[in-house]
């Protein structure tokens, strides 16, 4: 979580396949089409006592040399 109160993703780029990285992360842009509830055990790992539910948009992807980082916008509770 952000100070911004963003939830900020790390997705390693060992884990996925180059296609993978182009289809998802291409232009250095992530597209959440609907709403997304995190699972339980996200939200309690993260120390939150409420739903954390990801906002529908276009995300800038920040490029890291082991990492491609997305910090998404909340929905209010």
């Amino acid at each position: 979580m952000t100070n911004q109160r963003k939830l900020r993703f790390a997705f390693l780029r060992q884990s996925m396949t180059e296609q993978h990285i182009k289809c998802y992360f291409r232009w250095n842009l992530f597209q959440i089409f609907e709403s997304v509830s995190m699972p339980l055990f996200v939200q309690k790992r993260i120390g939150a006592n409420h739903p954390l539910i990801l906002k529908p948009g276009i995300y800038i992807v920040e490029e890291r040399l082991h990492e491609l980082i997305v910090d998404f916008h909340l929905l209010d509770y």
